[in-house]
């Protein structure tokens, strides 16, 4: 191998990097963590008969490792019926909030997937149209308990099921992944109370944090 060519590869993987600074936008007005996480502190609590006591901290370890530069963790309840959701919504750099999903998150927790993870858009409130935000959705089990959770990933108000939200969102400074999960008890309910809340709970989240509505 010609001795010029590590340093024509160097030189070349130096320029790309250079390149992708340039054309990578900056971060948008509002954006900043502590922004952010005032934006998140101020989604809703209490809207259409779901309700939220104190938000819970996560650990600093969890934060440390997870590269989170602002999240939201609440347990939001039915008072009607009683049902529960948990909701995580974490921001990040997309090599981070991007790296990992349920699959694998949960899998080092000892959950094991019980069906095969599939993508479904969520309706819009009351109208029942369809909306551009399209999340995963699982269930997953461990010993005698399970799970039912839904996540995705946004930039915008749009939040999306990707595939690969590494490469996806890679010319976005920071993004936003979302976690969605109750405990399933029994025989399933219906209606599912992850598709009573996800309608009417992300418009709210959007508006709080990208000042508009889907």
């Amino acid at each position: 191998m010609p001795r010029w060519l590590p340093v024509v590869l160097v030189l070349l993987v130096l320029l790309g990097v250079a390149a992708y600074g340039l054309l990578r936008p900056g971060v948008e007005p509002g954006r900043e963590p502590a922004d952010v996480q005032r934006r998140l502190d101020a989604a809703p609590r209490t809207f259409d008969g779901w309700t939220c006591g104190d938000d819970t901290p996560l650990d600093d370890r969890t934060v440390n490792v997870g590269r989170f530069q602002a999240y939201l963790n609440r347990v939001y309840t039915h008072a009607p019926s009683g049902a529960a959701v948990s909701v995580m919504v974490l921001y990040g750099e997309p090599g981070d909030i991007g790296a990992h999903d349920p699959k694998v998150c949960y899998a080092g927790s000892g959950w094991e997937l019980s069906e095969n993870p599939c993508k479904g858009r969520v309706p819009e409130p009351d109208t029942g149209e369809i909306a551009p935000s399209e999340l995963w959705s699982a269930r997953f089990r461990k010993q005698t308990a399970s799970l039912h959770v839904y996540w995705g990933w946004a930039a915008n108000a749009d939040w999306v099921a990707a595939d690969n939200p590494r490469f996806e969102f890679a010319r976005h400074q920071r993004i936003f992944k979302l976690y969605a999960q109750r405990v399933l008890t029994g025989e399933p309910t219906a209606p599912d109370p992850l598709h009573e809340f996800l309608p009417k709970f992300l418009p709210r989240l959007n508006t709080a944090v990208f000042d508009r509505t889907r």
